[in-house]
C-alpha cells in the first residue's frame, strides 16, 4: 500500500553527493556535493512527522552542526559503498562546505511518499533555488530510515 503525505514546512535544499558512483577527488564540487543528500532536509523534526522526514531532518541538522559521524550513520549501506567514510569526512568537513550549508536557502517539503520499505521526499526550492523541485529517496534498513539517493528531478 502506498501512502502519500503532504507537507509545507521549510527545509534546506540539497543537490548531489557524488556524480554516478564513487566520489573521486577530481569530482568533488563543494556546493554540488553538499546539496546532494539534503534537498529538503531541514524538515520538520518532531511529533507526528513521517519517519522518513524525521530521518532526512536529522541528516540535515547533523551536516549543519558539523556532526559528520551522525550524518554518515544516516546514509544507506548502498550510499556508504558509493563514497567511503574518509571521502565523506573530507568533502563534508571542508570549511567551504560547512559555510555553504549554513547559508543554504530554505526549501519546502511538499510530499513524502511511503511504499513499504521505500520513501521519496519531494521538496520545492526557495531563494536562489526558486522553482526547482528535488526528490530524495530513502530506504528502511534494520528498522531505520536511511538516505539512499541524492535529490534530483
Amino acid at each position: 500500500m502506498k501512502k502519500i503525505l503532504k507537507h509545507g514546512t521549510d527545509t534546506d535544499a540539497v543537490r548531489t553527493l557524488s556524480e554516478g558512483g564513487r566520489m573521486r577527488s577530481s569530482k568533488i564540487v563543494p556546493v554540488v556535493a553538499i546539496i546532494a543528500i539534503i534537498a529538503a532536509a531541514a524538515a520538520l523534526s518532531g511529533c507526528g512527522e513521517p519517519a522518513p522526514v524525521v530521518a532526512y531532518s536529522k541528516f540535515e541538522k547533523a551536516i549543519k552542526d558539523g556532526d559528520l559521524e551522525t550524518a554518515w550513520s544516516l546514509l544507506s549501506s548502498r550510499r556508504q559503498e558509493d563514497m567511503t567514510h574518509e571521502e565523506f569526512l573530507k568533502v563534508f568537513g571542508l570549511p567551504s562546505m560547512q559555510e555553504a550549508m549554513k547559508n543554504m536557502p530554505p526549501a519546502d517539503i511538499v510530499e513524502c511518499e511511503v511504499e513499504g520499505d521505500r520513501a521519496v521526499i519531494t521538496a520545492e526550492g526557495t531563494g536562489i533555488n526558486e522553482g526547482k523541485t528535488s526528490k530524495t529517496s530513502l530506504v528502511l534498513e534494520k528498522g531505520e530510515w536511511k538516505l539512499e539517493s541524492s535529490p534530483g528531478p
